[in-house]
Parts: C-alpha cells; sequence; structure tokens
C-alpha cells in the first residue's frame, strides 16, 4: 500500500468517527477538564499574552451583558489565526462552542485538542451538515453561545468581507435567537507600540445583537438576516481602524493552511 493510500485510509476513518460519534461529549470528567483548562490556563495566558504581543484591544464588550444566560450566534470576520482568541476574551466570562472545518480535525492529535477546547467540525456532506446545525440549533435554544466565521477561510488582515455562508444565520433564526456581529481590524500603532516598529496594532469591534425579523418564508428570514449581520459589519470596518498592509502579506505554507480532501467529503 502506498503512502497515498494509507493516508487516504487513514482520514477515511478519521472522517467516519468524526460522522458517527455526538459533536459535543457529555461526559462529566471530560467537561471538568474543559472547564479548569479554559478558565484555569487558557484565559489567564491570553489576558496576560495578547495585549503585549499583538496590541490587542477590545471594544463595545458591554453589548454581551443583555445577553446574560441567553443562546446567540457570534459571526466575526476571519483575518488572523489567532481571532477566535480575541472572541473568546472578549465574551468571558461565558464560554464558547467554537466551530472549525472538519479538515482541522484530520490533523493528528490537533482535532483532540479541539475537541479539549470545546471546539466542533463543521461536518461536511447532506447528512454531516444536517447533523451539525440540529446539534447547534439544540445547543443555543439550551441558551449556549456559538462562534462561526461564515467566510469560513482566513485572509490574513483583509480589508472587506468576503462571501457568507448561510450556516451561521440558519442556527440562529431556527433556535429564535440573535447574531452578535465582531470584526477585527488593523489599527496605527502609538506610544510604545509605535517605538517597537510594529506595523499594526489589532482591535476587536463587538456590534450590538441582531434579532431576524420574519419573512414569507424560513430561506427569505436566514437572507435577511444574513444581509442585515454583513451591512452592519461594513459599517464597523469602515468605523475601525484601516492599518492595513501595503502588500498582501505571504501566508502560503503558513501553519493555519489546512489541506482540502476534497474526495472525501461526499
Amino acid at each position: 500500500m502506498t503512502e497515498d493510500n494509507k493516508r487516504t485510509k487513514r482520514l477515511l476513518a478519521t472522517r467516519e468517527k468524526l460522522h458517527r460519534k455526538p459533536l459535543l461529549s457529555r461526559n462529566p470528567l471530560w467537561r471538568f477538564c474543559q472547564v479548569v483548562l479554559y478558565y484555569g490556563i487558557i484565559i489567564p495566558v491570553l489576558k496576560v499574552s495578547l495585549p503585549p504581543i499583538l496590541g490587542l484591544k477590545l471594544e463595545n464588550r458591554k453589548a454581551f451583558r443583555q445577553l446574560k444566560e441567553k443562546g446567540f450566534v457570534v459571526v466575526s470576520n476571519h483575518v488572523h489565526p489567532m481571532d477566535c482568541t480575541f472572541i473568546g476574551l472578549a465574551v468571558c466570562p461565558r464560554r464558547l462552542i467554537f466551530t472549525s472545518q472538519e479538515e482541522t480535525f484530520y490533523v493528528r492529535g490537533l482535532g483532540l485538542l479541539l475537541k479539549l477546547l470545546n471546539c466542533v467540525p463543521v461536518l461536511t456532506g447532506v447528512h454531516g451538515l444536517r447533523k451539525f446545525l440540529d446539534t447547534m440549533e439544540e445547543e443555543l435554544k439550551q441558551g449556549k453561545a456559538v462562534v462561526v466565521y461564515p467566510e469560513s477561510e482566513i485572509e490574513l488582515i483583509c480589508d472587506h468581507l468576503r462571501k457568507f455562508s448561510d450556516g451561521a444565520f440558519t442556527m440562529a433564526v431556527r433556535a429564535d435567537v440573535p447574531v452578535v456581529p465582531l470584526v477585527v481590524t488593523p489599527r496605527e500603532p502609538k506610544g510604545l507600540w509605535k517605538l517597537t516598529r510594529r506595523e499594526y496594532c489589532l482591535t476587536l469591534t463587538v456590534g450590538e445583537p441582531i434579532y431576524a425579523e420574519a419573512q414569507e418564508s424560513e430561506k427569505r428570514t436566514i437572507h435577511q438576516l444574513r444581509d442585515t449581520t454583513r451591512s452592519a459589519m461594513e459599517q464597523m470596518l469602515a468605523q475601525g481602524g484601516h492599518a492595513y498592509p501595503k502588500e498582501k502579506p505571504d501566508t502560503e505554507g503558513a501553519f493555519w493552511q489546512v489541506k482540502k480532501s476534497k474526495d472525501l467529503t461526499k
């Protein structure tokens, strides 16, 4: 058996396991470990490290106060490999359910770590996508918060919004919960940041919750919510920092680039 065949066989086995098992574990010990890791290690480390390393600034976190103990969907532009950590800090002390491409979970060891960090795969295929949406709808109705990147893939420090998929808005409409828009923008470094010759610092801006307005069909309601959210995010981008790199960053071979496995998605 060739190396390619071995790899394909391993990926197929991983995919089958992902699709067969529940997306979120109900095991009390597993959940205890998640909580300890999240609040005991991850959040403290991020609070100490992100502001000095990336110049991270969080704006309008108070928007989450009105959603205390309520379910909601967070949508954000995807412009940095660490932007999920920005969102985690912004929403804290609420713990989030993060979503990621199914292919990310194919990487040995990474899938286990992602699950420990309360991240679930966006399953591919008709049955897989249905399972994903049904699970997220159930969690949202129970008051959980879910993070979705409607652009799906990262484009480093992109100055515009790319095409949105409907997944985040579908689960919000079906669970009858609001969408909270977020945008990450680069701003000009000032003070000590300028002395370090940093090209830009980062700002995460939280928008106000957006509720769906019922239309003549569920599909139109989903599209209305998607378009309203996108419009709000475009305004937030326009008002945010504009210290975008003059040249497009070279991200070929970057660690966050996940190789697609199209032959496994049927």
